[in-house]
């Protein structure tokens, strides 16, 4: 019997070696696969991130693109306000030279119109010099006495000399 007892102890022995192997094992493998899930919700999370990222990425693209394309209407409405300001400038700068060239003319004229009344001037000051001289002559020829008027006055022909002689009274 006591190979028996040996035996089945040896076989009891076997057993339990093989059912802690096995228990061993079976926890492994339960402790492996729980990591293996842990690993997997984290990939499955960091794949869910990674598509929220994309998603939040792509629709800042999209903001990014609406304000490129407010922008560049933008840009190009102020390009052509500086186009109708430049050709505005271009024509404000045609009449400014215009209203020079004019000025320049006008003072030309106004030169020459002052040169004439100039001129006018000095002859009306001659001429009325001259004629203030003979109005003087001809006022002191009617003050003083002709010697027709002393014949006639001497004649009795009184009444052709009446206003000189009224005069030189």
């Amino acid at each position: 019997m006591e190979r028996r007892s040996c035996c089945s102890l040896l076989m009891l022995c076997l057993l339990s070696a093989v059912g802690l192997s096995v228990f061993g094992f079976t926890r492994m493998q339960n402790q492996l696969t729980t990591n293996l899930k842990a690993d997997l919700e984290v990939s499955e999370l960091k794949e869910k991130k990674s598509e929220l990222d994309i998603k939040n990425l792509d629709i800042e693209l999209q903001n990014m693109q609406m304000q490129l394309e407010i922008s560049l209407t933008e840009v190009k409405g102020l390009q052509d306000e500086v186009k109708l300001l430049t050709s505005d400038q271009e024509n404000m700068a045609k009449e400014a030279k215009l209203c020079q060239d004019l000025v320049v003319t006008l003072n030309d004229e106004i030169t020459v119109i002052v040169k004439d009344k100039s001129d006018n001037e000095g002859n009306f000051n001659a001429v009325k010099l001259k004629w203030t001289e003979q109005i003087n002559g001809l006022k002191k020829q009617l003050e003083e006495r002709s010697p027709l008027c002393a014949f006639v006055k001497n004649s009795n022909a009184t009444g052709l000399c009446i206003q000189a002689t009224t005069k030189s009274k």
